[in-house]
């Protein structure tokens, strides 16, 4: 992609709460992304980001993906200002940051702004929306009758007052970039009375056609079925434990796997590790090594986009999930490739029915077709270089009811009967007993 201008170099203005280099998270993904494809398409990319985990002054600063200085706020809005054309402010991250500190960037110069939505921090600064005894809460805004017995409910509530103010000021130049309809949606139901564009963007595409992995495995053949990402208690890393144990007792014909950092060993489950910080492909290179029939991506909480579940889709591996997962409960149901569980905690109930799981594997190899690769989403720089429309939809204070096509219907009947599928079959099996 050329540059879309002649003469002075365009640049973006970027903002993040960490360096992204060499970490492994998803938000890191998304920025490194970003900053190589504007780099490509002749832009300048610089991206700031807090030098300590207290709120500081300070920034670092990242120019092309390399380090640059430690720079003040007075410094960035020097930068700005003399900067041959800067075409936008792009806003990942809000947290660690010092609030006051960023209303003077962005006021120093009125361009347009982008906040893109990667958690529920400026929502709640518990971004997976967890309260304070660890349970998930749901994605409506905070509010007495809700939080009102969470200990974080005063300081959310002034936190999200000072959010609503900061997004009020920007109202008149601000797109909302989300990379899910339910990322969009949560944030909505937040901010639903700001006056700004939205745009749900997701953040990768799919390219050609896998064929690998279509087999179907022997009656006598164990099953191999990972839990994929971070082993943490909000990932349900608990209730991955605890149904392994059951299958074991259960005796059940499986070969178990953890893809990603495990540190733990648990007997008869092999840790295989990932680092997509390095190679951004190694997450989906070993899953189709290992084919694996099965990928556990049990959230307790709501994901915005999921690289994880995406990588499983281009392994053709079926996916247990649970309807509090957010966007994965949702592009299950979408693509038609796994079950969506009525709660975290039945993962146990429905892996120890072997014969249903193979079914609905069986079923699921026969109508599959995953994707050769998933790679970078381009569409955020037509955006920024006005070759594509920028606003989806401008946000008024009405509520936009959902559209469900005839398809989707039978869609989401077909995901609701792979879920209750197990369900029955457990009943028979103890009716039988």
């Amino acid at each position: 992609m050329q540059n879309h201008k002649q003469g002075a170099q365009n640049q973006i203005f970027s903002f993040s709460c960490f360096d992204p280099i060499g970490n492994q998270g998803g938000v890191s993904k998304v920025i490194r992304e970003h900053m190589q494809l504007f780099q490509d398409a002749g832009y300048r990319y610089a991206l700031l980001f807090p030098v300590a985990k207290v709120k500081t002054k300070l920034w670092g600063n990242l120019i092309n993906n390399k380090f640059q200085a430690l720079i003040s706020t007075g410094d960035i809005c020097d930068q700005i200002a003399k900067a041959d054309k800067t075409d936008e402010i792009h806003l990942h991250h809000l947290m660690r940051m010092r609030l006051d500190e960023v209303t003077k960037i962005v006021d120093q110069c009125k361009i347009p702004v982008k906040f893109f939505v990667h958690d529920f921090y400026c929502c709640c600064p518990s971004i997976n929306f967890m309260d304070s005894t660890g349970k998930y809460c749901g994605d409506s805004a905070v509010s007495e009758e809700k939080c009102r017995h969470c200990a974080l409910y005063e300081s959310a509530s002034r936190h999200r007052e000072h959010m609503e103010k900061f997004f009020r000021m920007l109202e008149d130049r601000l797109t909302v970039v989300a990379p899910s309809q339910y990322a969009l949606s949560a944030w909505l139901k937040s901010f639903g009375e700001i006056k700004c564009h939205t745009k749900v963007m997701p953040l990768q595409r799919a390219e050609g056609a896998y064929a690998g992995n279509s087999g179907i495995r022997k009656t006598g053949e164990p099953l191999r079925i990972a839990y994929v990402g971070s082993c943490m208690s909000i990932k349900g890393y608990a209730q991955w434990k605890t149904a392994v144990a059951a299958c074991k007792i259960e005796k059940k014909n499986y070969q178990f796997y953890v893809f990603g950092d495990a540190k733990e060993k648990i007997d008869g489950v092999i840790n295989i590790s990932v680092n997509v910080g390095k190679v951004a492909t190694d997450m989906v290179d070993k899953l189709r090594k290992y084919e694996i029939d099965v990928a556990i991506i049990n959230s307790l909480c709501g994901e915005t986009y999921s690289y994880t579940f995406h990588e499983c889709l281009a392994a053709n591996a079926y996916i247990v999930t649970n309807r509090f997962s957010g966007n994965v409960a949702t592009k299950v149901f979408d693509n038609r490739n796994g079950t969506v569980l009525e709660s975290p905690d039945d993962l146990t109930d429905f892996l120890i029915c072997e014969e249903t799981l193979r079914s609905c594997i069986m079923y699921f190899k026969k109508i599959s077709s995953p994707p050769d690769k998933m790679v970078p989403n381009t569409d955020i720089v037509k955006m920024v270089s006005g070759t594509v429309k920028t606003p989806e939809e401008v946000v008024c204070n009405t509520k936009r009811p959902e559209v469900i096509s005839p398809q989707k219907i039978l869609q989401r009947l077909y995901a609701k009967f792979m879920t209750v599928g197990y369900r029955i079959a457990r009943y028979i099996k103890e009716v039988s007993l």
